[in-house]
């Protein structure tokens, strides 16, 4: 068998130069019959055809493009072909420069980071019914917030609002989770609206809390990069 192990450590036989990767984030196992086992040992997670692989086994085509971090992206295909040997070479991993960040960034220790655009108004209710069940993901604050303020419009226009409300308590759900996966919670933590009083305080407070920088197990920020 093959092991090609990747990370930032220089100990990898591939190694990825970007601050969001893990020092032995993951590797790919080769069998003696050309199957590939993609493993993930990172603390974020890895993207593969847009799945989330966190601490568990993906099967490899030979076709799929790993994004280990937010701008590193490699191809399996080139990774066991060139790589695929025991003696292998040591990889860097190009990194895209960065211009300075703004007074607008934000630290968390690691580096700054660079705060995007946030979604315009106007926006936001198409984007709200294109992910209408999508319960993974990240959503930043003005993402949910926009919406409440959608909800407050139809919500005062008598028979529509019923109608709404039918339309986007699934989509509002979905929303709620995707929020609190942008603070680093899990979307089970909705569930703390069932405890009187206090549970709806702390939901309010996480669904005020600004965005986690970087990557975290849901996926990149939707605000921050690097």
């Amino acid at each position: 068998m093959k092991i090609i192990k990747i990370g930032r450590d220089e100990s990898n036989d591939y190694i990825v130069d970007h601050c969001s990767a893990s020092r032995f984030h993951s590797e790919i196992r080769i069998d003696d019959f050309g199957t590939a086992v993609y493993v993930d040992h990172s603390t974020n997670g890895t993207h593969i055809n847009g799945i989330m692989v966190h601490n568990s086994q993906y099967n490899l085509t030979g076709t799929e493009k790993i994004c280990i971090a937010r701008e590193v992206e490699i191809n399996v295909q080139d990774l066991i072909r060139k790589h695929g040997g025991r003696d292998m070479s040591t990889v860097i991993m190009p990194v895209n420069a960065h211009t300075p960040a703004p007074e607008s960034s934000r630290s968390n220790g690691s580096g700054s980071f660079n705060a995007n655009p946030a979604m315009g108004f106007g926006k936001t209710l198409g984007h709200f019914f294109k992910h209408y069940a999508d319960f993974s993901g990240r959503a930043r604050r003005s993402e949910y917030w926009y919406m409440v303020l959608w909800n407050m419009i139809f919500g005062i226009v008598p028979f529509v609002n019923i109608l709404w409300w039918l339309a986007t308590l699934i989509p509002f759900l979905a929303l709620a989770v995707r929020r609190l996966h942008d603070v680093g919670r899990s979307g089970a933590w909705i569930l703390i609206n069932l405890i009187p009083v206090v549970g709806p305080v702390l939901m309010l407070i996480w669904l005020l809390t600004d965005s986690e920088p970087g990557a975290n197990r849901w996926g990149n920020s939707p605000k921050y990069s690097k």
